[in-house]
């Protein structure tokens, strides 16, 4: 009987088929995992995108239309308007000069310690809407009231009167005559009217805006609420 010799060769080059199978079976499937590998990055970015969209949108202030500050009390100036500011000085007895507005935003407000109840109202909202605002907002924004009483508010009674009010809100005082002019510059009405054997002080109870050039940049509704004076005010300073 004949005795078949394999061929050394044969056997060589039949694993080397083999191996070079396997060695594509190996790259298939190694691209097939690079493939989905990349396919999960990807999604994963899209949805940490979109989540980082949605994060920033419902936390971003809402930017309202002129109509819808308008509703909510708010009336900003087609063209902010320059002023002349007087030489005022503050609870602490310190000059404030108009350099104070630089880089803030300022709310002021026209009143007297004496006031029995518009005036304490409306700084309350005022506290209200300091604690309100986004820290990111509320660290650009100071809060002024300025006395249309200058005879009875000195800078020891305005800071005994504001001492009531858990903000930072920095009381003013000066000379008549100065504080006059400045109201009439930002359309801010008051006269002394007599009450028995004193008298009292009869004054518009808007509140004035300020923007960081120092311009009068708009007003607030007398009676506005501290959310709607929040919405309104982050509105304005966002789209500024």
């Amino acid at each position: 009987m004949a005795t078949t010799i394999s061929n050394p060769h044969d056997t060589d080059d039949s694993q080397r088929g083999i191996d070079d199978i396997r060695a594509g079976e190996s790259e298939r499937a190694s691209q097939q995992q690079r493939g989905i590998f990349f396919t999960l990055v990807v999604i994963v970015s899209f949805i940490a995108l979109v989540l980082v969209g949605f994060v920033y949108k419902i936390t971003s202030p809402r930017i309202l239309s002129s109509i819808e500050l308008q509703v909510n009390g708010a009336r900003v100036l087609d063209t902010p308007r320059k002023f002349h500011w007087p030489s005022l000085i503050n609870q602490e007895g310190r000059t404030v000069s108009a350099g104070i507005f630089e880089g803030k935003w300022t709310i002021a407000y026209f009143g007297f310690t004496h006031c029995p109840y518009i005036c304490p109202m409306t700084l309350s909202e005022l506290t209200k809407t300091s604690h309100q605002l986004k820290p990111s907002i509320a660290k650009g924004v100071q809060l002024f009231l300025v006395t249309v009483d200058p005879a009875r508010d000195t800078p020891d009674r305005m800071k005994d009167y504001l001492m009531a009010f858990e903000a930072d809100i920095t009381g003013l005082t000066g000379e008549f005559i100065g504080i006059k002019r400045l109201a009439n510059a930002l359309n801010v009405p008051f006269q002394k009217m007599p009450e028995g054997d004193s008298y009292t002080m009869d004054h518009g109870s808007q509140l004035v805006l300020i923007n960081p050039n120092g311009h009068y940049h708009g007003f607030f509704d007398p009676g506005i609420k501290s959310d709607q004076l929040t919405l309104t005010l982050q509105s304005i300073i966002t789209n500024y």
